[in-house]
């Protein structure tokens, strides 16, 4: 898991392996905008492991606006791969919510869900005249979680995201693809 909170003034990044291969370091990486994201610092990884193992960082960046994380692991032979996007609301940090980003997408579209709920998540995309074009199951078993809808085959234009946590009543949401 990859996880964002915010602790009194600091924001903090926790995450866990349940194993490891050559793994050399985490970057922890920052956004305002949730797509250009700089190096914000490191975490060494524990090489070659076969137990879990939990990492957290700490950033004091403050701001009244969303702030977007993720980390790119990165073994000791320079491959390297990027975990999902966190992300902590400054102005709702203690309220439930779901958002997308970025909104207008062009090649995929990021969701994040911040609730106290548990369960299956299914996110359906659905044209204005009503047919579902898209369809996504995910388990949600934390508070926070996030995932990808690539959208690249989509034709330009206006949707509509329904998310729905196991049985609770769905939420809405305009997605514009560009």
């Amino acid at each position: 898991y990859f996880n964002a909170k915010k602790t009194g003034a600091k924001n903090k990044l926790l995450w866990s392996t349940e194993s490891e291969y050559q793994n050399d370091l985490f970057e922890i990486e920052r956004s305002d905008d949730g797509i250009h994201f700089n190096r914000i610092g490191e975490v060494r990884g524990a090489g070659n492991s076969f137990k879990m193992h939990n990492y957290q960082f700490t950033d004091n960046y403050k701001s009244s606006q969303k702030i977007f994380y993720r980390i790119r692991q990165v073994s000791r032979d320079q491959k390297s791969s990027y975990s999902t996007i966190a992300m902590i609301n400054p102005g709702g940090s203690d309220l439930s919510s779901i958002d997308h980003f970025p909104n207008p997408a062009q090649k995929q579209v990021t969701v994040v869900i911040n609730k106290p709920e548990e369960g299956m998540v299914t996110i359906s995309l659905y044209s204005v005249d009503g047919r579902m074009v898209q369809q996504k199951q995910i388990m949600k078993d934390i508070e926070s979680i996030s995932t990808s809808l690539d959208v690249q085959q989509l034709t330009r234009g206006t949707y509509l995201m329904k998310v729905s946590i196991g049985n609770s009543a769905p939420e809405v949401r305009k997605m514009i693809k560009q």
